[in-house]
């Protein structure tokens, strides 16, 4: 019986990517693909965003390596995401800061439960993303037990 095609003993190549990390250029850090992660976004802002802000901008730097309106745009639509890695993996609530024009976000902190201002942002959050479905019941629940284990840890 004869084959067409591809011979039985011919060789099959199979290549594997690599995985993106995290690399240091200059003074700052940037994804090496130049495309959004978002384990290693959540990375970032574990190590980065625990004391401070960190605005859209800066995140479209890491991700993207430019600040431009149209790669702000693209981490905006990644926030959710981002977000349910963050209560899902590491067991920590991402608080997003909302602002004119069009109440788009502004910037994203790790959740401090000293804050007042963080717990409003991490309510308004919530009850955004229950509206739209972008967390089931079950992940809604999740992220409010958070929220009432780390106040009962302060």
């Amino acid at each position: 019986m004869e084959l067409s095609g591809k011979d039985e003993k011919a060789v099959t190549r199979v290549t594997e990517r690599s995985k993106p990390t995290l690399v240091t250029i200059g003074n700052r850090q940037v994804i090496s693909s130049g495309r959004w992660n978002n384990e290693l976004m959540a990375d970032h802002i574990l190590v980065n965003g625990r004391l401070k802000w960190l605005t859209i901008g800066e995140l479209s730097k890491v991700a993207y390596n430019d600040g431009s309106p149209r790669n702000k745009k693209r981490v905006r639509q990644c926030l959710h995401q981002l977000f349910r890695t963050l209560m899902l993996k590491h067991g920590e609530l991402l608080v997003i800061e909302y602002g004119s024009p069009n109440n788009r976000a502004k910037a994203v902190k790790l959740f401090d439960c000293t804050s007042e201002i963080d717990r409003q942002n991490l309510e308004i959050k919530l009850d955004r993303m229950r509206k739209r479905r972008e967390l089931s019941m079950e992940q809604y629940e999740n992220a409010v037990l958070i929220l009432q284990d780390k106040e009962v840890a302060a």
